[in-house]
């Protein structure tokens, strides 16, 4: 994987773009000699995207299992809470318990 100072990807943006576009390779920016960033295929990222879902479908699933929850609301609740959602994040419907 190249590695460049944030110096240098700013005068080469368009350059690297396109080899993360057509050439599929990733870049580290760098700044200062610490790693800040990288410029990646949008695959890698979808790839990426997808499995953090997978995981958190997996742990929603693991807490309505192993939880005992009074209802819907108070298990959407605490899973939202798990992973740093708030009211105004996200907008989810009630489901009526039947």
């Amino acid at each position: 994987m190249n590695k460049i100072s944030s110096a240098q990807a700013r005068s080469s943006f368009p350059d690297l773009l396109g080899k993360a576009t057509y050439g599929k390779q990733r870049t580290i920016i760098t700044k200062r000699g610490k790693q800040v960033a990288a410029i990646i295929p949008i695959e890698d990222l979808e790839k990426l995207q997808a499995l953090e879902n997978s995981i958190d479908i997996e742990k929603i699933e693991y807490a309505l299992k192993t939880e005992q929850f009074e209802d819907w609301k108070n298990a959407k609740n605490e899973i939202m809470n798990h992973f740093g959602f708030n009211g105004n994040d996200i907008q989810t419907r009630d489901i009526q318990e039947s």
